[in-house]
């Protein structure tokens, strides 16, 4: 698992692939409002990074 948003990329010839990863440790349980929480800081970090990373490959 991943305690910060990570991403990665894989480059097959001239293709390449990104993704992201955002591990969360929950334990026993976890809450509505905690779920709701982690996937909307999950989806904000990702959304930024793919965002600067478009700023970059359009350079």
């Amino acid at each position: 698992s991943h305690p910060m948003p990570a991403c990665f990329w894989n480059q097959q010839g001239q293709a390449v692939r990104v993704g992201a990863a955002y591990g969360v440790d929950w334990g026993a349980g976890v809450t509505q409002a905690q779920l709701a929480a982690q996937v909307d800081g999950a989806i904000t970090a990702m959304t930024e990074v793919f965002g600067q990373l478009r700023t970059q490959l359009a350079r």
